[in-house]
């Protein structure tokens, strides 16, 4: 289960608490409107890390923070220059610095599960206009899901990892030629997916027994399609570890 942000740093808060110990007093009329004037004098005057600070004392490197929204981050946790003295910080950062990604830097095609489905299925003229492939199942002791976003020029694979979720770091980055992102789009019609359905519901035969899969193609007008299935039995295309091997494939070659 994925935290969100806000749950994060409140996880990250109670630790603090725990290990440090502080009390907060609330306070009323004239008094709270004191104190809060107070404290937001306090809170502009308080030694910040920086991100300069963070990499010359070794709680993240240059890389880790790449793209990190550094200053944020830090405001939102408190972090004050010397509190790594007193907290693990580098767990921390690494903790929390997807959340704080900016957009331009953010690992994103969870777009592919949010749109709204187009009818139907590919036909051949729309395979020259896909730009991105969108791929995951789980075969009960084994998950594994793969991103061919042919418009980059990149693919990636997380073996263990669910990359059609927001922040993700992939395991596995591989740069795509035109001659493999070609490949790409004729190994959709060579492996037969252009004949597919759009769902497969099929059987597990044990209760322990857990299966499915789901497909996804995004076309270069925007427009999402999407296969799936279910049941070790009956709940896949004949040719369905075919297509899904020649995928892999290409992080092999």
């Amino acid at each position: 289960m994925r935290l969100n942000k806000i749950w994060k740093i409140v996880i990250l808060c109670l630790v603090l608490l725990l290990m440090g110990g502080c009390g907060i007093e609330k306070k009323s009329g004239r008094e709270g409107e004191e104190l809060k004037s107070e404290e937001d004098t306090e809170m502009a005057e308080k030694n910040w890390m920086t991100r300069e600070y963070i990499i010359e004392h070794g709680l993240a490197t240059e890389e880790d923070l790449e793209g990190v929204d550094v200053e944020a981050m830090v405001r939102d946790c408190d972090w004050e220059k010397g509190i790594e003295e007193r907290f693990n910080l580098p767990l921390m950062i690494d903790m929390l610095k997807r959340d704080y990604m900016y957009d331009e830097y953010m690992f994103d095609y969870q777009y592919l599960v949010d749109t709204p489905k187009s009818e139907g299925t590919l036909t051949e003229s729309d395979v020259k206009n896909i730009k991105t492939i969108g791929f995951e199942c789980n075969e009960g002791t084994y998950f594994a899901s793969m991103i061919f976003d042919l418009s980059e020029g990149k693919a990636y694979l997380g073996d263990g990892q669910d990359l059609l979720r927001k922040g993700v770091t992939p395991k596995q980055e591989i740069a795509l030629t035109d001659e493999q992102i070609e490949a790409v789009k004729n190994h959709v019609i060579s492996s037969g997916v252009l004949e597919w359905q759009e769902e497969y519901e099929g059987v597990n035969p044990n209760d322990t027994d857990w299966f499915w899969w789901i497909l996804y193609y995004e076309l270069e007008d925007g427009s999402v399609y999407a296969y799936d299935g279910s049941g070790v039995v009956n709940g896949t295309p004949e040719n369905y570890r075919e297509f899904v091997k020649g995928l892999q494939a290409f992080f092999n070659s």
